[in-house]
């Protein structure tokens, strides 16, 4: 999927489930969002290390997000997440 069309798709959405790609959340958080965040795992060999779980972590801290694995996610993270916004300051 194109960036711009990914954009577009996002700014339609009730709710975005992504990796924690750092580029990705960002721009998610910037449309107000509150993404359902699916870390890739190095054990499941998603990535070459955990930094996304690094990540979770620090959006968790701040309440940014959606944060769980891909074998917990459920319609309750759905749900909660459709309800939750992000407000961005400048």
């Amino acid at each position: 999927m194109a960036a711009d069309e990914f954009m577009k798709a996002a700014e339609d959405a009730d709710v975005v489930v992504t990796h924690a790609g750092v580029g990705t959340v960002l721009q998610l958080l910037e449309l107000g969002k509150s993404p359902v965040v699916v870390p890739r795992e190095k054990a499941r060999s998603e990535h070459v290390d955990d930094h996304q779980s690094q990540i979770c972590d620090l959006l968790s801290e701040r309440g940014l997000g959606i944060v769980t694995s891909a074998r917990n996610l459920s319609a309750d993270h759905l749900k909660r997440a459709m309800k939750q916004r992000t407000e961005v300051h400048e």
